[in-house]
């Protein structure tokens, strides 16, 4: 008897009040005629009762630290693996298709690497299909898991154009930050965490002694050791401002408009929302020359850095001799236009299509 396949999307964890990505994506997957459903809390009664039904969709993970335990004990993160584990495989009996979003090499932050490796490993096999957002992402997968390259698909991580306000000039934005019309502004924006090298950089912009630079540093640290790391080293400079706490929406543009080069100093990088967001509001980009970077960023709009290197002072330097000698705005903007969420959700509609014509897969 042939299966009734519908068009429901379930999608876990549901993060779309405090992550712009999600909420972009289902939100431009319902314009495909998608019905999306995140799922709050993954339970076994939610996967019998609601997902269990007439019409088999399909199930798409994102990160799956967010569904079980992290920081428990051991024990108890075992046993919470375990469960989800079990929940996945009680999905594909309900034969519903599994989906999973690699977004990074790993967790950044975990106390049980080879339990979370084993996870990702499973998932990645349960799964009947497998999202990267550049080949960056596709090696890593081919390489770590060893999967079939018909099994991974590419599919880019789409840009913030018109999402966030974006109204007011540079000047406007400089005068409410308290900057200079002429100085040179780095921003690091994003919340603060270990691997994303933020002490580094404070170190490092310390070291360039040019009074007309300006570091700013906005997000929310990720706990309080963070906050009193940048607090301290940050400390007996005038020229860096910290604003240490969740940046609203409506204050993004302050940030974005007044600078004049967003640094990303990650210690590890696959993919990150970042790129996409200074290139929504046309800005130049430091970053390491890894993951999604080395595939999205052009000489034009970034300057990259060896990788597995630590930003540094000539790091900085070079990084405004390169912006003033080959920044060009509207290619920037251009090239974030090319990552429209309309195309990139034409391309997870192909997927979808895909895995509920063909129910054997």
């Amino acid at each position: 008897m042939k299966e009734c396949y519908s068009n429901k999307i379930y999608f876990a964890p549901d993060w779309r009040k405090s992550n712009p990505y999600q909420w972009l994506l289902y939100k431009n997957l319902e314009n495909q005629n998608f019905k999306c459903i995140g799922i709050g809390k993954f339970s076994l009664n939610y996967i019998i009762h609601t997902i269990h039904g007439k019409g088999k969709g399909i199930v798409h993970l994102h990160w799956l630290y967010g569904l079980c335990k992290r920081n428990s004990h051991y024990t108890a993160v075992v046993l919470s693996v375990l469960i989800l584990m079990a929940k996945l495989i009680l999905i594909r009996l309900f034969k519903n298709k599994i989906v999973f979003t690699n977004h990074n090499f790993g967790s950044h932050e975990t106390k049980f690497k080879n339990l979370e490796n084993f996870l990702t490993a499973f998932c990645i096999f349960i799964s009947d299909s497998v999202v990267v957002h550049t080949k960056a992402g596709f090696d890593f997968i081919r390489t770590q898991y060893k999967i079939r390259p018909d099994k991974i698909w590419i599919i880019p991580h789409g840009n913030y154009i018109g999402y966030y306000e974006n109204s007011i000039g540079r000047i406007e934005a400089r005068n409410k930050l308290g900057l200079g019309q002429k100085e040179k502004v780095f921003l690091f924006f994003g919340q603060l965490r270990e691997y994303k090298g933020v002490e580094e950089l404070i170190v490092a912009f310390k070291k360039c002694k040019k009074e007309n630079y300006r570091l700013i540093i906005a997000g929310k640290p990720q706990n309080d050791k963070i906050k009193t790391i940048i607090d301290i080293a940050s400390k007996n400079d005038s020229r860096i401002v910290t604003s240490l706490k969740f940046i609203q929406e409506e204050r993004v543009q302050c940030y974005f408009n007044a600078c004049d080069i967003v640094v990303l100093p990650y210690k590890k990088i696959l993919s990150s929302g970042t790129i996409l967001l200074a290139l929504s509001f046309g800005k130049f980009i430091i970053a390491p020359k890894d993951g999604d970077a080395i595939y999205i960023l052009s000489k034009s709009v970034s300057y990259l850095y060896k990788r597995n290197k630590k930003i540094s002072e000539e790091i900085l330097e070079k990084s405004i001799k390169h912006h003033s000698n080959n920044y060009n705005f509207n290619k920037t903007l251009n090239l974030a236009q090319q990552y429209s969420w309309e195309k990139i959700c034409l391309k997870y509609r192909k997927m979808y299509r895909h895995l509920l014509n063909n129910p054997r897969l």
